[in-house]
């Protein structure tokens, strides 16, 4: 019995899985700004049903909401309250708001 072709298959999946997240899971993703430093949880967008395309374009392109590529999506609170970046889904509506006074601690922590 030829085992190689299971051994392919274990292969593909495992490199398919190890390429699912950009930030592994349950790590932070963080920016220092001048309000606090920023985390962005992988494990709470993806516990909430979200996937890497909601907000990446995976193709390379730049159609999605932010860059692939860590650090490369610079936003102003300003932009976020206009709906851009974090403010797409952060907006009130779909969930709390980048606006809301109240929520600032739910992304930014005093340094």
């Amino acid at each position: 019995m030829q085992t190689w072709p299971l051994a392919l298959v274990i292969a593909i999946v495992i490199a398919v899985m190890s390429g699912v997240y950009a930030s592994p899971p349950g790590q932070d993703l963080q920016w220092k700004t001048t309000l606090g430093v920023v985390a962005f949880s992988t494990q709470s967008h993806a516990s909430a049903g979200n996937q890497c395309p909601d907000c990446h374009d995976l193709t390379g392109g730049e159609a999605g909401i932010f860059a692939m590529k860590y650090g490369t999506s610079k936003l102003t609170m300003a932009e976020m309250n206009e709906g851009k970046g974090c403010g797409t889904c952060h907006n009130g509506q779909k969930v709390f708001g980048t606006a809301d006074p109240a929520a600032c601690t739910r992304c930014h922590q005093p340094q």
